[in-house]
């Protein structure tokens, strides 16, 4: 295992939001993923109601918000969030704006099977007010592996019973269920905005579910401005038979944390892919590989987990193509 040459599979990346075409968008994306050495990817959708956002997500809420983080806010001087404080108005104007982009729904994720049929596993991203149609597309479709959860923008707790009818289909489909853990960038990097995102209510979710996986994602551990702040929630959560995490967005320290803990087969690295800022997925296999960790758990985190994982869920084993 030296360099990037070690041989991986990406469980959490997303489809380049700067190209618009969906095919073309899957061909960067296995462009990228193929230079860097993975052997296979779990792409994810994005998907959310504007709507709901406008309406939780407004001036006042930011300030009072920031007014909350206020001593974190002058510790890490985090350009863009000082200006959404200064400037929440027009900072909500740009950010909704620029949202759309983002967007990316089942259509765009067969874009991506079409493409490469035998690399890419495919998750939707549930939309809130749309469980009874978000389970019909997993019930109706054989090769999605399962469905993503976003508590920041979905405004959903992870153990929130509106989901049960996700999980239900999920569950007999024999698939899994990502949830994002941990803040979010935009205004969610507040902590009010990111108190629905955390481990403990997937562990509560995974506890009424028995028989379906559940995946952490972020390790509990992004926030530009508490890094770490809900891991220890997380390495609670892996004590649950049906709870994994993936190491996406998070600082590498914590995937060490989280193996050296004693959840060495529990981890399932992510690049996150393109979402964080001037990284890609080379580096994010670089960063595992340099962990001061045992060779084996550093297989461990980058293929047979997923590999193990993915073997044993009816979903992963039919894999597209």
């Amino acid at each position: 295992m030296k360099g990037v040459e070690a041989e991986f599979i990406d469980f959490h990346v997303h489809m380049p939001y700067w190209i618009r075409d969906p095919v073309k968008s899957c061909r960067r994306l296995l462009l990228e993923e193929l230079t860097a050495g993975a052997i296979s990817a779990v792409v994810i959708g994005v998907d959310a109601s504007l709507e709901t956002i406008k309406s939780r997500v407004t001036p006042r809420e930011i300030t009072e918000a920031a007014m909350e983080d206020f001593d974190y806010l002058a510790f890490q001087q985090v350009g863009y969030i000082g200006r959404m404080i200064m400037e929440p108005e027009k900072f909500l104007d740009d950010f909704l704006g620029d949202f759309h982009k983002h967007r990316r729904g089942p259509e765009d994720l067969r874009a991506c099977r079409s493409v490469e049929p035998r690399f890419f596993y495919t998750i939707v991203s549930y939309k809130p007010g749309m469980e009874e149609e978000v389970a019909q597309i997993v019930r109706s479709d054989s090769s999605i592996l399962g469905v993503k959860i976003f508590p920041t923008f979905h405004f959903t707790r992870p153990d929130s019973q509106r989901l049960y009818p996700v999980y239900k289909a999920v569950e007999e489909a024999g698939g899994l269920v990502v949830v994002h853990t941990g803040c979010d960038p935009g205004p969610w990097e507040l902590t009010r905005f990111c108190r629905e995102a955390r481990p403990s209510y997937v562990a509560r979710a995974a506890k009424r579910f028995e028989n379906l996986v559940f995946v952490i994602a972020h390790l509990g551990a992004y926030s530009a401005l508490k890094p770490g702040i809900y891991f220890e929630e997380t390495l609670k959560a892996l004590s649950l038979e049906n709870v994994y995490a993936d190491t996406s967005a998070a600082d590498p320290f914590f995937a060490a944390m989280a193996v050296k803990e004693g959840y060495a087969d529990k981890i399932l690295f992510g690049s996150d892919y393109p979402y964080v800022s001037g990284y890609n997925v080379a580096m994010a296999v670089k960063d595992i590989l340099s962990l001061d960790i045992d060779n084996n758990d550093k297989e461990a985190v980058l293929r047979y987990n997923a590999e193990k994982l993915l073997n044993s869920l009816p979903r992963g084993r039919q894999k597209p193509g």
